[in-house]
């Protein structure tokens, strides 16, 4: 019984992380305008790569269902594509592919529309501000000097 909640832990693991690196496109953006590692302009242009982060996502999940019988030697000589030996690893397997699937369909469904609102706001607030500021250092630097007749 333990031997299966560790399979489980370790599927849960290694798809939380396949299914970040898998929602990348959407949620690098959040993170640098919060951090102010860049302008939102350059943080939007990463989402024409998402392609390649859903591939490197879903090639994370994929090699380690894959590799995973490798490290182990509890199929005891059983080809793990087979019926019997996917019978075996079956919990390991579910819990990457579910574990995966959800962490992928929170961030891109539920965390970025919930946060980005206000990531974003509050950067465009900052550009009002400043472009406020430079306004008013502009009005100061150059005062209009009216001369009396």
């Amino acid at each position: 019984m333990k031997d299966n909640q560790s399979q489980i832990k370790k599927g849960a693991k290694v798809g939380l992380v396949s299914g970040i690196l898998a929602s990348l496109c959407r949620i690098g953006p959040l993170v640098i305008v919060l951090f102010g590692l860049g302008t939102v302009s350059f943080a939007l242009s990463i989402s024409q790569y998402r392609p390649y982060f859903l591939g490197l996502g879903f090639s994370l999940m994929i090699g380690t269902v894959l590799l995973h019988p490798g490290r182990k030697t509890k199929t005891c000589g059983i080809n793990y594509f087979s019926v019997k030996g996917l019978k075996n690893e079956k919990k390991f397997i579910v819990s990457v592919v579910l574990s995966m699937t959800t962490i992928y369909i929170l961030a891109l469904y539920v965390l970025v529309p919930a946060i980005s609102p206000l990531i974003y706001a509050g950067s465009t607030a900052r550009m009002d501000l400043d472009q406020d500021y430079r306004m008013s250092l502009k009005a100061v630097s150059s005062p209009s000097v009216k001369t009396q007749p």
